[in-house]
């Protein structure tokens, strides 16, 4: 009888710890690099490389997630400076797979845009449509985050969205609900 209450004990101590449950995350930060340039990145702004495909955009956002044991799903809405530094405001799901500390996953969304701005500078805007003058630009990718945890409630995220026209990292400070 002993020994079944010290497994029972255990299982319950194991499986608490890996069922992480949901948190809400504040995102900021907003490093991207364009991976496709059709000559655009020169007008780029805040820019970190020579080319300007590498440039720094404000990202903020908030994030709401639920993990299981090896799976999560998410979502976010944000808003911030697209890559000329005119704003815009978007959300984004994703589903995925936990591997310790690391989330492999599929992303989807989108977010608007005043293309007109883009044009003003002499680029053609990326979009999936357009209403009136507000472009809407898709996001599908794979992403890659690590986290960090600070304590039982607070940690660390780094978020890394990798798709065929950009890549994006972000930072979040997630608490556990």
């Amino acid at each position: 009888m002993k020994m079944i209450t010290k497994v029972c004990i255990a299982i319950a101590l194991f499986s608490s710890h890996s069922y992480a449950g949901q948190s809400v995350e504040a995102i900021g930060g907003g490093i991207t690099y364009h991976v496709i340039d059709d000559g655009a990145s020169s007008k780029y702004v805040t820019k970190w490389s020579s080319d300007g495909r590498l440039i720094f955009n404000q990202l903020y956002g908030i994030k709401y997630l639920d993990e299981s044991v090896d799976s999560y799903t998410s979502i976010a809405f944000f808003g911030g400076n697209n890559s000329i530094g005119s704003p815009m405001t978007g959300a984004m799901g994703s589903i995925g797979l936990i591997w310790g500390n690391f989330n492999y996953g599929l992303a989807l969304g989108g977010y608007l845009q005043d293309d007109n701005a883009f044009r003003s500078k002499g680029i053609e805007p990326y979009r999936l449509a357009e209403f009136g003058n507000t472009g809407l630009v898709p996001i599908l990718g794979a992403e890659i985050n690590y986290k960090v945890d600070l304590s039982s409630r607070f940690y660390l995220r780094l978020n890394n969205l990798i798709s065929p026209v950009i890549t994006n990292t972000s930072l979040s400070v997630g608490y556990r609900l």
